[in-house]
């Protein structure tokens, strides 16, 4: 492998790295930013709609798995 190419590879690396963390310190407000963004740079790629939605799914809080009621059941 020629060293341009490591050298994309490690610059992806990062770059993924980086949005990964920044998602994780807050997902539910940022992973709707991040679709924001990713609708502006990629424009008609996806139906408009599908963003609309999304963002509408973010806003709702999760819901709980039937371990998750377990646990709160007899905890």
């Amino acid at each position: 492998m020629a060293k341009s190419q490591k050298v994309q590879r490690a610059a992806i690396a990062v770059a993924l790295d980086h949005t990964l963390k920044y998602i994780y310190k807050n997902p539910q407000e940022n992973l709707v930013k991040l679709a924001e963004r990713v609708g502006g740079i990629f424009g008609g790629l996806f139906p408009k709609e599908n963003f609309e939605k999304f963002k509408q799914n973010r806003a709702r809080p999760a819901r709980r798995t039937a371990l998750q009621c377990a646990v709160h059941y007899f905890v």
